[in-house]
């Protein structure tokens, strides 16, 4: 498997040809890429959006009602490891 950062990279180069402005985050626990999804986006462009996401060991969408961020995170360590399922994770 790439190592963990390539991954990264990997998802947002994906976003990032499709318009987006991925932004990567490095934390202790692996890598973080995270996405303003478009307003309004059309089924290809969120279909293309969520198949970059999905190159993740977890990815989620988080809201706070003014902003959301559509994130995707490769974890350095092996993804069957335990961690908290159905959180968003911070790297």
């Amino acid at each position: 498997m790439p190592q963990p950062v390539v991954r990264a990279r990997s998802i947002a180069a994906r976003l990032s040809a499709i318009g987006l402005k991925p932004r990567i985050r490095r934390g202790h626990t692996g890598f973080r890429v995270e996405v303003t999804p478009p307003v309004g986006p059309s089924a290809a462009h969120w279909t293309a959006l969520l198949a970059a996401l999905e190159q993740g060991d977890q990815f989620g969408l988080r809201t706070d009602g003014a902003s959301t961020v559509a994130w995707a995170l490769v974890l350095s360590e092996d993804p069957a490891s335990p961690t908290k399922r159905g959180t968003d994770p911070q790297p």
